[in-house]
């Protein structure tokens, strides 16, 4: 398999449970572009930075385009932090933009600012309207029926009969979030995953680059059992791993080094143990793939 592949590959896995986080808050493709080339050109130059002396560690403009292939006129405003935002920025997500819309723009909210009830059909005020974005460039090309649709799949709008004595009536639209995100879905539950995943790519970054690293990460133990033998299992693991976590927060804290020196270099120290049973990337029909005998044959050899 080819090494550029395999990278692909290995992208494309640690990308999955990201993605379907980031879209059940409302984190478009056009936003989740913006925020990688951000990063990717902050990294280049931080690396750059770092490298030798005798190259030369000065983070150019041009030296970040070459490594990261950003165009060069990009770079500078995002080394400055400027909030670039693309002309397309509404597509960040129309859900979350109109559920905006709704809670503050003129004509769509009481004297109390409270979001109006409205229709779905004719002009402003009405949900249509606000889809439309007053004639807004691209939005012509999104159904306002999918976006009700998609906004009432996660209880962000109710759909109510004006005449409550005439269920089959005409209807008329209430706003129940400000924000648009998916049932169940918490901010701080978001955070703590990515913290997670920082902490762990962290660890295995510094082991590649440095054997002497002062850092461990496990191989991942997999376990393949009936269903309900892996339910008694999976409740073992969690317990035992709830209770050696414990005691190793208790031991942690009670080593604490107490110094009077504010500008002491202080370091974090963590320990962590993830329990899981399923995998939905491989039971997805999307990234699934079934390997012909030859091409499993080919997988072995290389």
């Amino acid at each position: 398999m080819d090494i550029r592949k395999k990278m692909a590959d290995a992208a494309v896995r640690g990308l999955y449970p990201i993605v379907r986080m980031l879209l059940s808050f409302g984190v478009t493709e056009s936003e989740f572009s913006r925020l990688a080339r951000s990063v990717f050109v902050k990294v280049a130059a931080e690396i750059i930075e770092e490298g030798p002396i005798a190259i030369g560690n000065k983070a150019t403009a041009q030296r970040i385009a070459v490594m990261t292939g950003v165009p060069r006129h990009a770079i500078k405003p995002i080394l400055d932090d400027k909030n670039v935002i693309a002309q397309d920025e509404w597509y960040r997500n129309l859900c979350a933009t109109v559920l905006t819309d709704w809670h503050n723009k003129k004509g769509y909210y009481d004297s109390r600012g409270n979001p109006l009830r409205i229709p779905f059909t004719g002009p402003a005020p009405s949900f249509e309207a606000l889809v439309n974005g007053d004639g807004e460039k691209g939005r012509a090309d999104i159904s306002p029926h999918a976006v009700l649709d998609e906004l009432k799949l996660v209880g962000a709008v109710e759909e109510i009969p004006v005449d409550e004595n005439d269920p089959e009536g005409e209807t008329q639209l209430i706003a129940k979030q400000s924000i648009f995100r998916r049932v169940g879905s918490d901010v701080a539950d978001l955070e703590a995953a990515m913290d997670d995943l920082n902490n762990m790519m962290s660890a295995k970054f510094q082991l590649m680059v440095d054997d002497k690293a002062m850092v461990y990460a496990g191989d991942v133990m997999t376990h393949e059992a009936d269903k309900k033998s892996s339910h008694i299992l999976l409740r073992q693991l969690i317990k035992s791993a709830e209770t050696w976590l414990g005691s190793s927060k208790t031991k942690m804290n009670t080593r604490k080094v107490d110094s009077d020196d504010e500008s002491a270099e202080t370091r974090r120290i963590g320990v962590g143990v993830y329990v899981y049973s399923d995998d939905k990337m491989a039971e997805s029909k999307y990234f699934s793939t079934t390997l012909s005998e030859e091409e499993e044959q080919q997988a072995v050899n290389e």
